[in-house]
């Protein structure tokens, strides 16, 4: 388990996600019923994220925006608020294939990028109130995501901002979006410790393999990895999350 939560945190600090697709199916593997691995994976994140973020500061190799942090986590909320309104109105299909559609052609936006591509391809200035309210907007995004499929809303935060807002590059968005993971998954966390979904045995090592894993993943970014290199790493995420969706939708059919 301390080899699992390394690769976790490392890609949570590396890409600005949860880590739950990661560690969730290992848990599954492991024998843990479905509710209590998901929500072991979830308790994971708060601590992985904040220890992220903080290395981030400390690094200072990113200059962190943290009005939009603040932007992103009061989406989110939100968001989760929509999603439940959402899954009582609309198919499974119309809802799967919308959300794989999206997640497919982000990667291909990933994979081929404009002529003259530097890494910053955003039209909105991040610091206006436009830009406030896209990241509001991809918070919002993130918390529906959460509830209609059960992912982290790192995978659409972080190109949602990107591909947005002028300024942001992979890297900066990836900030944002780990930092803001701190106080939206806490509220998770409460959830999921006041339903017992908790698997402590598991836990723990998931913690400490996966504290030291963020520092790495923020230090790959911030200091060994070019812009490019960031986001095609992020679209092979990507293609694994579109397989495990795919994967799982299969196995319900």
């Amino acid at each position: 388990m301390l080899a699992i939560g390394f690769v976790a945190g490392c890609l949570s600090g590396l890409l600005g996600i949860g880590g739950g697709l990661v560690v969730g199916p290992v848990l599954l593997l492991r024998g843990l019923p479905l509710r209590m691995a998901t929500g072991t994976a979830l308790a994971m994140i708060p601590g992985v994220a904040l220890v992220g973020a903080i290395t981030e500061q400390v690094q200072g190799a990113i200059t962190m925006p943290w009005v939009l942090v603040l932007a992103v986590a009061l989406g989110g909320p939100i968001g989760l608020r929509f999603g439940q309104a959402i899954a009582r109105r609309l198919s499974d299909q119309k809802l799967w294939v919308a959300f794989l559609l999206l997640l497919a052609i982000t990667m291909v936006r990933l994979v081929w990028p404009t002529e003259g591509h530097s890494g910053q391809v955003g039209w909105l200035p991040a610091g206006s109130s436009l830009g406030f309210a896209v990241a509001i907007a991809a918070g919002c995004c993130a918390g529906i995501a959460a509830v209609l499929f059960g992912v982290g809303g790192g995978i659409l935060v972080v190109p949602i901002l990107a591909f947005s807002l002028s300024g942001l590059g992979f890297a900066e968005a990836s900030a944002v979006s780990l930092a803001a993971m701190v106080p939206t998954t806490s509220l998770g966390l409460i959830e999921v410790w006041k339903s017992q979904r908790l698997a402590k045995p598991w836990l723990w090592p998931l913690l400490c393999g996966g504290a030291p894993g963020a520092v790495a993943g923020v230090l790959l970014r911030g200091k060994v990895l070019s812009p490019r290199t960031l986001e095609l790493v992020f679209a092979t995420f990507l293609l694994y999350v579109l397989f495990r969706l795919w994967q799982g939708r299969t196995a319900r059919a």
